[in-house]
């Protein structure tokens, strides 16, 4: 039991001073072909965790601050290819992490998902992609 008091202590202490994100240099990782698995499992983890083990305030702030930028890429969006100059239509980042990843990112997708759902905002914003149905 001395952990899970540890934990609440924790979870208090840091409810309040959660760092603001940068939801596009997030999904630019998440499609970046040039990423190491484990950085983008790090940044899924994080993303749940955000959602997770915050206060319920503070976790639905989050989640809506991320359906807001669409971090998962949900709805479709454009990419600007720098190389280029040219723009390239990406589907859902959601996608990709789930179909074209290894098993690791899949399971830390998965579990980003899970944490969206918990919620009816996360819901109504997962509902918009059959693939995750």
């Amino acid at each position: 039991m001395l952990a899970g008091k540890k934990f609440m202590e924790l979870r208090k202490r840091y409810n309040d001073k959660l760092t603001p994100l940068n939801c596009e240099e997030l999904k630019n990782t998440l499609v970046s072909k040039a990423e190491k698995i484990s950085t983008i499992c790090s940044i899924l983890q994080a993303l749940a965790w955000r959602l997770e083990y915050t206060s319920r305030i503070n976790s639905r702030e989050q989640l809506v601050d991320l359906v807001q930028s669409d971090v998962l890429g949900i709805e479709e969006f454009t990419i600007n290819n720098r190389a280029t100059e040219m723009s390239e239509s990406i589907g859902p980042i959601v996608d990709s992490l789930i179909n074209k990843s290894g098993l690791k990112v899949k399971q830390y997708t998965i579990r980003l998902v899970n944490a969206m759902a918990s919620d009816s905002v996360g819901r109504s914003y997962l509902l918009q992609n059959d693939n995750i149905i």
